[in-house]
């Protein structure tokens, strides 16, 4: 507390002093003076000359405005940094969780698909599918869903079993109950503990009315 206002009677008459405005920025962020600090970097984003320094301030606003739920400040932010860096993975992840959280799958669909023209790391990759595939059955576009479900298939390291049921999933929602069955049969052949893959095909047989089956 003393500190800060050491810095706050410097701050007035060395504005535009760097260090000392950095420095007043994170003593209120530390202190948990969110709008405080908020300001603070505010100024000192104005008195960087370089882009790496202006997208690492434009970083921390980001989250700052998210914790004070200043939602348009932080989508400022976060397209401020993009501006920069458009293909930084990280905040692009960062904007996706945003656009998730507020309900916006469209604007959250688009940045995702933005990713896959960039990212080549199998776990981004996979993380970019996951997303994809949990928006698309929001907002019950199955095809979709299909899609991507069978991009995760390829990688390295995704749940294939997982997958593969909820693509079993996704064609009986879809109608196409011939699909979807028989990736069930097949999931229930593979494994020693299938309880919950062997419920749904049994509830897929009683759907469809082969009680034998299901019996």
């Amino acid at each position: 507390s003393k500190a800060i206002k050491e810095y706050e009677s410097i701050f007035e008459y060395r504005s535009k002093d760097i260090e000392v405005v950095r420095t007043l920025a994170e003593l209120y962020n530390k202190t948990e003076q969110t709008f405080s600090s908020i300001s603070v970097y505010n100024i000192l984003s104005e008195l960087m000359e370089r882009n790496e320094d202006i997208a690492e301030i434009q970083s921390i606003l980001a989250e700052l405005n998210e914790k004070a739920r200043d939602y348009p400040a932080a989508f400022e932010a976060y397209k401020t940094r993009l501006g920069i860096y458009p293909t930084d993975v990280q905040t692009n992840q960062k904007l996706v969780e945003l656009y998730i959280k507020l309900k916006n799958s469209p604007k959250a669909i688009e940045t995702l698909l933005y990713m896959l023209t960039f990212v080549v790391e199998p776990k981004v990759l996979l993380w970019t599918y996951e997303k994809l595939i949990e928006l698309y059955v929001e907002t019950e576009e199955f095809e979709k869903a299909i899609e991507y479900s069978n991009k995760c298939l390829e990688l390295q390291g995704s749940d294939k079993f997982k997958i593969r049921n909820d693509i079993a999933l996704f064609n009986l929602k879809l109608n196409n109950y011939d699909k979807g069955i028989s990736i069930l049969e097949e999931l229930v052949m593979m494994s020693q503990n299938g309880y919950d893959v062997t419920v749904q095909l049994a509830k897929s047989y009683l759907e469809h009315n082969e009680h034998e089956k299901a019996l």
